[in-house]
Formats: C-alpha cells, sequence, structure tokens
C-alpha cells in the first residue's frame, strides 16, 4: 500500500481555526440564552455550575469538586538521574502551548459548546451513534479513492470465489484506513482529539440545520439537477447585431410579431446563423464553445421566450429558445431519489454555513476572555482580519473603477437588464461559423473542500461540510 495523502502546507483545520479569530468567538462558558422560564447557567469561581448541587453563594453542596488534572503546580513529570532531582509543573507544559496554540484550540471548543446549546435549545439530542456515523462517513470521503480501488479488487475476488483474497483485501482495507488517517493528522499538524471536536460540532450543526431543510427540495428542482447533471441541451436561435443601437429596430420588429427567423434573415451580422433564421446546433450547459453567461440566459428562458438584448465585447445578441432536448440515456426514474438527496445534503450544508456565521456574530459581542495571553492573540487575529479586509475592498473598489472606465459604454448599454441578461465582459459571443470560438476549451471545475466531513446516513454519497470553526469569515 503505497497511497498517501495529499500534502498541506498547513492544516485546513488550523487554518480555518486561525479564521475563525477574525470574525468572532465566544469562550466555553458563553451560552445561548435559554429558553423562556429557565434560569442561565452560571459558574461559580471553580467552575462548578450554581444551581443544583451549589448553595447560594456558590459553594458546592451535593457534589466535591474533584482536584483538577490541569491544575498549575500540578507535577507532571520528575527527572533524576542520582544526582539531582526536577520537576516539571503543568504551567511550565500549558504556558507555552497556549502561546502557540491556545486561541485555536479555544476556538474549536467555542464552536462545539455553541451547536450544543442551540440544539439543546431546539430539543434535538446527540448520540455516540451519532458521531461514530459522523467519523466513519468523513473517513469513507477522505479516503474514498484508496477505497474504491480495494472495493473493485475485493469484487473481483468474490466473482472468483478466492475467499482466503478476499479475507486479506478487506483486512488490508483496514488497515490502509488506519494508516491513512494517520498520515493525514501528522501532515495536517493536527491531533486525533482536535479532529473528534471538528467531527462533533459537524454533528450538532447538522442536527440543528436537517430541519430547517425538510421538505423543501421540490420536482422542479430535481429535474433541473437532472438537466444539469446528464446533460440536457437547448435548441435555440439568436440575432447578432454590431451597434446598440441596431438592437431598436430588430426589438421593434418583434414586438410587431414579425417571425423571429426572418428578423435574424434580414438583420443579423452572423453570415452563417442568419442564412439559418438565426438557428444555433443544439448545446448544453457544458458546451465550450460558448460562454457560460450566453448558456446560462438560453437555458433561463421558458420554450418560445425571447431574451432581452445581451452584450459581449462590441457584439449584441438577441436569443430565442426554441425547445430543450432531454438526455437519452439515462431516465430520470432511476436517478431521481440520488438527485434528491444530493441536493438535500447541499441545501443542509448551505444551512449549516448560516449558522456558522450566525453563532460567530452572536459569539462576537458576548466574547469575554480572562486570559491576557489569549485576549492578545485574539485581539491580534482581528486586527490582521481587518487590515486584510480593509485592503480587499479597496483593490475591488479600484478594479470597479477601472472597469466602469474601460466598458463604460457597454455598461450603459446593458442597463436596467432582466436577470438572465448577460452584462459586459460575461463571456464570448457564440462562433458557430462566424469564425474560430474564443471560448475556453475546458470546463472550469470548484475547488475541492478544505477538510471534509460527512452527510447524514441517507446520503449516498458524502458530501463535504465546511469545517470552519464560529465566527471565520466567508
Amino acid at each position: 500500500m503505497n497511497k498517501r495523502v495529499g500534502r498541506s502546507e498547513a492544516s485546513p483545520v488550523r487554518w480555518c481555526l486561525v479564521l475563525a479569530a477574525m470574525a468572532g468567538c465566544a469562550s466555553p462558558s458563553v451560552s445561548p440564552p435559554p429558553p423562556p422560564g429557565e434560569k442561565p447557567l452560571s459558574l461559580t469561581a471553580n467552575g462548578a455550575p450554581t444551581g443544583k448541587g451549589a448553595d447560594a453563594a456558590g459553594s458546592p453542596t451535593d457534589v466535591a469538586a474533584a482536584p483538577s488534572p490541569y491544575a498549575s503546580d500540578r507535577i507532571v513529570a520528575t527527572i533524576s538521574d542520582g544526582r539531582f532531582q526536577r520537576h516539571v509543573t503543568m504551567d511550565q507544559v500549558l504556558k507555552p502551548l497556549i502561546e502557540a496554540h491556545g486561541l485555536n484550540m479555544l476556538l474549536v471548543v467555542v464552536q462545539l459548546e455553541l451547536a450544543k446549546g442551540l440544539a439543546e435549545r431546539a430539543g434535538i439530542r446527540v448520540t455516540e451513534a451519532d458521531i461514530s456515523a459522523e467519523r466513519d462517513a468523513t473517513l469513507t470521503k477522505l479516503f474514498s479513492e484508496n477505497d474504491e480501488r480495494l472495493d473493485t479488487m475485493i469484487a473481483a475476488a468474490k466473482s472468483a470465489k478466492k475467499t482466503e483474497k478476499v479475507e486479506q483485501l478487506e483486512k488490508q482495507k483496514l488497515s490502509d484506513r488506519d494508516l491513512l488517517l494517520k498520515q493525514f493528522l501528522e501532515q495536517q499538524r493536527i491531533s486525533p482529539s482536535e479532529l473528534d471536536l471538528v467531527l462533533t460540532t459537524n454533528v450538532y450543526l447538522r442536527k440543528v440545520a436537517e430541519p430547517q431543510v425538510a421538505n423543501q427540495i421540490k420536482e422542479e428542482d430535481v429535474r433541473r439537477e437532472f438537466a444539469i447533471r446528464f446533460n440536457e441541451q437547448i435548441k435555440a436561435r439568436h440575432i447578432q447585431l454590431k451597434r446598440p443601437q441596431d438592437t431598436t429596430e430588430v426589438l421593434r420588429r418583434l414586438k410587431e410579431g414579425q417571425p423571429f427567423e426572418q428578423v435574424a434573415r434580414d438583420l443579423s451580422t452572423n453570415p452563417t446563423t442568419a442564412a439559418l433564421g438565426g438557428e444555433l446546433p443544439p448545446f448544453g450547459r457544458e458546451d465550450a464553445r460558448l460562454p457560460q453567461n450566453f448558456k446560462d440566459v438560453a437555458f433561463s428562458l421558458k420554450d418560445g421566450q425571447v431574451s432581452d438584448v445581451v452584450e459581449w465585447e462590441g457584439s449584441y445578441h438577441i436569443i430565442k429558445a426554441e425547445h430543450r432536448i432531454q438526455p437519452r440515456v439515462v431516465k430520470f426514474e432511476d436517478v431521481a431519489p440520488g438527485l434528491r438527496r444530493d441536493l438535500t445534503e447541499r441545501v443542509t450544508q448551505a444551512v449549516v454555513t448560516r449558522i456558522r456565521a450566525d453563532i460567530g456574530q452572536v459569539a462576537r459581542t458576548a466574547m469575554k476572555i480572562n486570559d491576557p495571553e489569549l485576549e492578545r492573540q485574539f485581539k491580534q487575529k482581528i486586527k490582521s482580519f481587518e487590515d486584510q479586509q480593509a485592503a480587499a475592498d479597496k483593490a475591488k473598489a479600484d478594479m470597479e473603477k477601472d472597469r466602469a472606465k474601460t466598458n463604460g459604454a457597454a455598461t450603459r448599454a446593458t442597463d436596467g437588464a432582466t436577470p438572465g441578461q448577460i452584462g459586459p465582459k460575461a463571456g464570448p459571443a457564440p462562433s458557430f461559423g462566424d469564425g474560430p470560438a474564443t471560448a475556453p476549451t475546458t470546463v472550469p471545475v470548484a475547488p475541492p473542500a478544505a477538510a471534509p466531513a460527512a452527510p447524514p446516513a441517507t446520503a449516498t454519497k458524502p458530501a463535504g461540510p465546511s469545517t470552519r470553526p464560529v465566527g471565520s469569515p466567508k
């Protein structure tokens, strides 16, 4: 077994932890407001809960406080070689650890505590089985390539009735999991405990999000996903013009009810498609011959509907959707259940992301760090993030100004466009028979998630929810 986990310069979890400090968090002692009629939880000076088990002064009455294993004067190691003896206390170990990693770990614990608080208020219970399922699904996602390779070999061995080989491969799959996980933790520089905290937090946030997502996925959503996933095509026509003022005559004639095909033959400046009444070859959402935004406009139209003016690099287009061409190989009914699960998972993750942001904002206003070093780190991270955000905002503003200067005329021509309309610099114009295509020949893909976590047990393929702690900026 020679597969290794991809190496990273910095742990995605640690990277997310650093980001968390930039937008706010809360200490573990901060809890969401209690439900009506319930007294808020408070702590005594030694950390014991007041209320049951404590008297009015805050001193425990029923339960004796156990000595803390992390007391600053506790001896954690003794060195003795016959000549002298030295002791190492917990304070000596914790101080440099807090300086190096304290804030990061605090933010992980904070997010978990706030997620627990939300679950408790909603009457949601998380079990060890839920956490175990989250862990299993996460590892399945994380090491899917190696698992799929061995699963193929196991299936072949079963088909050949090689029982001994099957048992050997199944044992190898388990041992590979252990080795790959160890490599992952070492390369990402996180501990098993830190990973467990993140996975547990994911379970709580998912449990809070799932009721908000129930029954949100409609039939039309599933069919739209089917069309995207299995390459539905559209038959369309277009009229291409060189000047924005030329669109006035086209729109007048179309408004009068003249056939789109005839107007295209008379006025379109694309010599190839004009002769065909503006007809374009069928194209799908992933067709590299057309810019993505042009395809988005076409697919946003209903059959027979005509778009507003679409502008790109000095060329102006009006699109008419003829009809959709459904894929022939895959039947919608066969894949609809899986598509619905995938869509539900996607929406769930969007809600989880919103909840993370919400508790981050709440926590920031309630934040009180008592440790001076952790407070210093927190303020430093906040300042660093604010500086970066200000620089990014300035760069964006400068870019918008430059774009407005360069494309002022084009921008004015597209003012008041409908949501489906392509704005300036949206993508190259169609090139069917009108010179070489300028669209990219490869389809861009989204970058992988920084650190995957598991979907609910009903999902067929784990997705990758964020492990970003509370308050992390998007």
